[in-house]
């Protein structure tokens, strides 16, 4: 039985959130259901706009105490039991406030998905990387100060099409196949051979596509992938 519980800070979007929670029932297998780790999810979609919060600081402070309610409110949720808490931001653009929260939590862990998929993408040796993510990753650089031995490729002509493929998995459930089609073609006309899904919401749009049209020429990586990995490795 795992003493370890983890927390995570959702609704960034929702389905991202489900996506996320359904991946990690499924990284820790088990006979009988309480032999998985204590999973607490905050589905906080009233959030205000992360993206908007950096490209035209608005909302910031809000945003902010919102964020560091929810930890709050997990915390108080989780009971001591000889083990940790384990939050994770199931977002990549919210990563961007997260040298804040460790301030105001520091004594509760944080999974650092974009750490964690950059270190990946490193010890692959990875020489140049394309990013898909929000207008307010890229523009923060979020990506930047942990891919130092990466060159980084962001898709500026493409940011229309990011959004279009990010706002698909936000407001539905179910993709319909012209929009995995068109997600399949978009991958697969980029020259790098290395690409990151740097937006939550994307790996969802991937993993359904890849049922149907898998992808052969690219190298995909996945921040929450990443971070499932790291909490398999940490979690006791």
């Amino acid at each position: 039985m795992y003493k370890d519980v983890i927390g995570i800070l959702g609704g960034m979007g929702s389905y991202a959130t489900l996506g996320f929670f359904s991946r990690l029932l499924e990284s820790f297998p088990a006979q009988k259901e309480w032999d998985r780790p204590h999973i607490i999810i905050d589905n906080f979609c009233t959030m205000p706009s992360r993206v908007r919060a950096i490209l035209y600081e608005e909302n910031t402070e809000a945003l902010l105490q919102m964020m560091s309610a929810s930890i709050e409110m997990m915390s108080q949720c989780y009971r001591e039991n000889g083990g940790e808490l384990h939050i994770i931001l199931a977002c990549n653009t919210a990563h961007r406030f997260l040298p804040q929260l460790q301030s105001m939590f520091p004594n509760i862990s944080f999974i650092n998905i974009i750490q964690a998929c950059a270190m990946e993408i490193e010890k692959a040796g990875c020489r140049e990387v394309l990013i898909l993510a929000s207008e307010g990753t890229i523009d923060s650089k979020i990506y930047d100060e942990y891919l130092t031995k990466t060159k980084i490729v962001y898709p500026y002509d493409e940011m229309k099409k990011i959004r279009f493929f990010i706002e698909a998995v936000k407001q539905q459930h179910e993709i319909d196949e012209k929009n995995l089609l068109e997600f399949h073609e978009f991958l697969e006309s980029f020259p790098q051979t290395n690409i990151v899904l740097g937006c939550t919401e994307l790996p969802v749009l991937y993993n359904q596509m890849s049922k149907k049209y898998p992808i052969c020429s690219h190298v995909i990586y996945d921040p929450l992938s990443a971070a499932i990995t790291q909490l398999e490795k940490t979690i006791q």
